[in-house]
């Protein structure tokens, strides 16, 4: 049977797709007058448009946490699941910390014990879920614990260990009791990382303050004035 001429195709030699047979001579013509191929992902840009192509999906930016390099279009993956330095919640305190230290962290936090109200045993976060689905206030729950709550000489030393102990806090090295971990690297650990004001940028608190001074003094053009005011002229006018 013979093919509708408007149904057969031939390859473009410049961006290589199957154009109608009829009308390949005016798209090539238009083709490779207008558009180029980019040599990194091999789209079909407008030339007019390759730089804007290149800056905005493939120039090397630097993660702001972690300092990696990586074309600007992996930066929101990298940012939200591969980045080391970006902020997760421990599944036991629910502070956050960055992904590098969370195995660490939890493998502490998910030990320290808390009072089950109903068989008046302690019981290490990690197994409170299962035990919470189990407990029925006996005694027959807790081999380790005394029916009055107090704790018994076979589990006191995992006890201190795990709520009393000193421990270093993995950002700054302070020492503190265990308990008072989360409390520190969520408020004042002077190595946590907290947001710039101005630009949204994330830095250790330590160096806040030094980095709003330059940051607040930046400036950007009114659109209802046409001035350039700074940053922090900007934001007090918005409050």
């Amino acid at each position: 049977m013979d093919v509708a001429s408007d149904q057969v195709t031939s390859i473009c030699f410049h961006c290589d797709r199957a154009i109608p047979s009829f009308n390949l001579d005016l798209h090539a013509a238009h083709c490779s007058r207008k558009l180029e191929k980019c040599k990194l992902c091999g789209d079909m840009i407008p030339k007019k448009h390759a730089d804007e192509h290149f800056l905005s999906t493939h120039a090397p930016v630097s993660c702001s946490l972690c300092s990696e390099t990586m074309e600007r279009e992996a930066l929101a993956v990298h940012k939200g699941e591969n980045c080391p330095q970006r902020l997760v919640a421990c599944e036991y305190c629910e502070f956050p910390l960055p992904a590098i230290d969370l195995f660490t962290h939890q493998d502490v936090c998910g030990n320290r014990t808390e009072l089950c109200q109903l068989c008046n045993g302690y019981i290490r976060l990690r197994e409170l879920i299962v035990h919470a689905s189990r407990c029925n206030g006996g005694t027959d729950n807790i081999s380790e614990s005394s029916s009055d709550g107090s704790i018994s000489s076979s589990n006191a030393e995992e006890h201190f260990l795990s709520n009393d102990a000193q421990v270093a806090c993995s950002l700054c090295s302070a020492t503190m009791m265990c308990e008072e971990l989360p409390v520190h690297r969520g408020e004042n650990c002077p190595e946590r990382i907290v947001t710039c004001e101005y630009c949204e940028f994330l830095f250790p608190a330590i160096d806040l303050l030094e980095h709003e001074e330059a940051c607040g003094d930046k400036t950007e053009r009114c659109h209802l004035c046409s001035r350039y005011i700074t940053l922090r002229e900007k934001r007090c006018s918005r409050e």
